[in-house]
C-alpha cells in the first residue's frame, strides 16, 4: 500500500490523506479512517489486472531513471573515461538510449514475474477512498 511511482505522487497521496482523512476523522474518528482508507487499498489491490499496470508503469519509470541518471550521477562515466577515453561517454549515452528504448520489454517482462510474489494493496486508491467518504 506504500509503493509510489514518485516523490510527486507520494506528495499528492499525503496531501489527500491529510485533507480526506481529517474530514473522516471529525466525522468516524481514527477507526472510521483507517477502515475507509485500507478498505479502499484493498478492493483496490484485489484489482490484479490494475495492479499489474500500477507495478509495470513503476518499473517502466524505474528503469528509464536508472539508465540515464545512474552513470552520470554516480561518477562512473568520469572514472571509465579515465581508463578508456573519451569515447567511452558516447558509448554509455549510447547503450542508455538502448535501455530506455527496451524499457518496456524489461517492464514486461519483469512485472507479471514480480507481481506473483507482491501483494501490495492501493494507497491512492485509500486516499481516493477518503475523498470520497
Amino acid at each position: 500500500m506504500f509503493l509510489h511511482n514518485s516523490y510527486e505522487h507520494l506528495a499528492a497521496n499525503l496531501i489527500g490523506l491529510t485533507i480526506g482523512g481529517f474530514r473522516v476523522w471529525l466525522n468516524f474518528g481514527i477507526s472510521g479512517v483507517a477502515i475507509i482508507f485500507f478498505g479502499g487499498g484493498i478492493i483496490a489491490g484485489l484489482d490484479r489486472k490494475r495492479k499489474m499496470l500500477q507495478l509495470y508503469n513503476a518499473i517502466n519509470s524505474s528503469v528509464k531513471k536508472l539508465a540515464v541518471n545512474l552513470p552520470k550521477e554516480t561518477g562512473f562515466i568520469e572514472t571509465m573515461k579515465g581508463f578508456f577515453g573519451n569515447d567511452v561517454e558516447n558509448w554509455i549515452d549510447e547503450t542508455s538510449q538502448k535501455i530506455v528504448k527496451e524499457a518496456e520489454g524489461i517492464a514486461s517482462r519483469i512485472s507479471p514475474f514480480i507481481s506473483s510474489y507482491l501483494k501490495f494493496l492501493g494507497c491512492s486508491a485509500g486516499v481516493s477512498a477518503l475523498s470520497g467518504a
